[in-house]
């Protein structure tokens, strides 16, 4: 089994990690900006784009 504290202790890993979470955070953002101003073709681009 592979130990969770070793895997995130090498650099890589933990820059992958780090920008995981800055897109998942800005997807999530972007998405929310993009319904709540009626951005349907916006919001198609960006479902496209990922």
């Amino acid at each position: 089994m592979v130990d969770s504290a070793g895997v995130l202790a090498q650099p890589f890993m933990q820059r992958a990690l780090l920008g995981g979470l800055l897109t998942g955070g800005l997807g999530g953002l972007l998405g929310s900006f993009a319904v709540l101003r009626q951005l349907s073709f916006f919001s198609d681009a960006l479902g496209h784009s990922a």
